[in-house]
């Protein structure tokens, strides 16, 4: 018999032909060999049939299997694209997350603020002195009336407000008379109350009288000289010209609503009018202080910083807009004492690339301050003409990454980095304002530490993070780039961050907002000159409108182009400084 009949079957054919056997045996060779052979035939049929039976099942078993695995292949393809869009969604939500808090936050980098430790207590103690003592033992009581008067007098100040300033603004007074009665009684005295008034910009038509007059030495008529003007006869005045370019590079306030603000006091000047003047009187009267400023900037400073950010150019007759990066340099050192004043240069590019940044440094010796991008990847590279130059890299953008990743999973290794880091901040708001010296001391003893901490924490939260991930970008980029990071420690003169000059972009980019785009390339040098100009009148605290004005009367004299130097911004006579409050810089005595 067949072998392909299971262990059941097998033992019922096997009692078969024992019982085969007996019959055999009882009725004889011939009846039992028909018998057997009978027997032998059903069972055989009996394997036929399994055998059809089996196959069937295989091959339902085989489909079964083959429709089990297209299955589990669908599911790990589902899987894999559930787990992408999971991804995607986690990636758009954090950048939405971003962006709102770009746009509607006050700060980029909120974090909480840490307890400061003992030894950074110990770096503005400072002993108190007599007259302190003084006045601490001789305090009035709770419930002394005079203490709600000074407490009322301190809440402007408290609320971070200030109390009522107005400067050297001229006073006009007026005599109240409504309400008096009519008796006839003399005036004793006035309650005084000052207001601060506003009255809206005007305009008016100066007439000038030059007068002729007869000379008896040579017998003729001697006209008075007409006062110097960059457009002789023309409509734009200094001063106009002067409020233009402060209304544009300053308030952010585009042609169109210049003119249109003009209008409602009744003069009509086109805004084709405003922007042709304006890139005319720039690029032919302003261009050579921004070539003195630009000299003066990149050749006297030991220390620079640098960032970009995008603007936009309409391309005439196309109907599109194409992206231009607005390059600033600036030089601000106000955080170590340095003498210079502070400056900034503006440039517009097609696009930043490590050849712009070779063209604009290449050749010098000095520290430079970025964000990391790409494009200053061969600063300090030997064999480059950039090999003079330190590399030095921003603590905030580092900072920024861990910062994402704890608002959007509260990971508790970002939530510990960033306050290491922020102890670092404390540090550096203790020293702002001191000696490069004191400040490189005072980080080899205070911060050292803390970066060696953070260092340690680095690779030793990295294996449990994905590489891809937001926290294992976060490490990555911060390791990456740890030597840059670091150098701030060996030089006083550098700061933790590059914040000194992306806060300069603030300006440009409400005016990007408000203009949409720039219309030539006479726009393109207008902008690079003007928020040149104008954002350093700002660092010096220098009143952009007089300062324009100033320059813009100076160059029409025939000014020599020798003693140009003279009419940057700083040099300004004091007639065109405001006085603004600075906040002042907190010195540290050092043990």
């Amino acid at each position: 018999m067949g072998t392909s009949l299971c262990g059941e079957q097998r033992g019922m054919v096997d009692s078969l032909e024992k019982v085969c056997t007996e019959i055999a045996a009882a009725v004889g060779p011939q009846l039992g060999a028909a018998l057997t052979n009978r027997v032998i035939a059903l069972v055989r049929g009996l394997e036929a049939k399994h055998a059809t039976e089996i196959d069937v099942w295989h091959k339902i078993h085989q489909k079964a299997e083959e429709n089990e695995r297209k299955a589990t292949a669908r599911s790990k393809v589902l899987t894999a694209e559930v787990r992408s869009l999971r991804a995607k969604i986690e990636r758009l939500q954090r950048d939405l997350a971003k962006k709102n808090q770009m746009v509607f936050g006050s700060k980029a980098d909120r974090q909480k603020r840490e307890a400061p430790t003992e030894a950074e207590e110990q770096i503005t103690q400072v002993p108190a002195s007599a007259s302190d003592r003084a006045s601490a033992a001789t305090k009035r009581p709770a419930n002394d009336p005079t203490r709600a008067q000074e407490k009322s007098k301190k809440s402007r100040k408290i609320a971070r407000r200030g109390p009522k300033d107005y400067g050297d603004l001229p006073r006009v007074e007026e005599i109240m008379s409504e309400g008096l009665c009519d008796c006839g009684g003399g005036t004793l005295g006035y309650d005084i109350r000052e207001e601060l008034i506003a009255v809206p910009a005007h305009y008016y038509i100066l007439v000038r009288k030059y007068p002729r007059h007869r000379c008896l030495k040579e017998n003729r008529i001697i006209g008075t000289p007409f006062k110097p003007a960059i457009f002789p006869g023309g409509e734009m005045t200094h001063s106009v010209l002067a409020y233009t370019m402060v209304g544009k590079f300053d308030w952010a306030s585009p042609y169109y609503r210049q003119e249109r603000i003009a209008r409602q006091s009744g003069v009509n000047i086109q805004r084709s009018t405003l922007s042709r003047n304006v890139n005319k009187v720039t690029s032919e009267a302003l261009a050579p202080i921004y070539d003195i400023l630009e000299r003066h900037i990149l050749d006297e400073s030991a220390v620079l910083h640098m960032d970009a950010s995008v603007i936009y150019r309409q391309i005439n007759g196309r109907g599109k807009v194409a992206h231009r990066d607005l390059v600033a340099i600036a030089r601000d050192g106000h955080g170590y004492g340095e003498t210079l004043p502070r400056a900034v240069i503006y440039y517009v590019y097609p696009s930043l690339t490590q050849k712009v940044v070779a063209e604009l440094l290449g050749g010098r010796q000095l520290t430079v301050q970025h964000d990391g991008a790409a494009v200053f990847n061969e600063l300090g590279q030997a064999g480059t003409s950039l090999a003079a130059i330190i590399s030095t890299e921003c603590w905030a953008h580092c900072r920024r990454y861990f910062v994402d990743e704890y608002n959007y999973n509260k990971t508790a290794h970002a939530d510990h980095l960033i306050e290491l880091i922020a102890r670092m901040y404390r540090i550096e708001e203790q020293i702002r304002g001191s000696s490069p010296r004191q400040r490189k001391r005072v980080r080899r003893r205070l911060t050292t530490p803390i970066m060696a901490e953070i260092h340690r924490r680095l690779h030793d939260y990295r294996p449990h993070h994905l590489e891809k991930g937001g926290m294992g970008k976060a490490i990555s980029y911060a390791l990456r780039r740890w030597t840059g990071l670091t150098r701030f420690l060996d030089d006083g003169r550098i700061e933790l961050d590059n914040n000194n000059v992306e806060r300069l972009f603030k300006a440009p980019i409400i005016a990007r907002k408000n203009s949409l785009f720039i219309g030539s390339d006479l726009g393109e040098r207008a902008w690079a000159i003007l928020f040149s100009l104008i954002q350093t009148c700002l660092m010096n605290s220098v009143d952009p409108y007089r300062y324009l004005l100033w320059v813009l009367d100076e160059i029409a004299r025939k000014k020599p182009r020798s003693e140009y130097a003279e009419l940057l911004p700083w040099n300004a006579p004091e007639s065109c400084h405001v006085k603004r409050k600075l906040p002042k810089a907190k010195r540290i005595i050092l043990a």
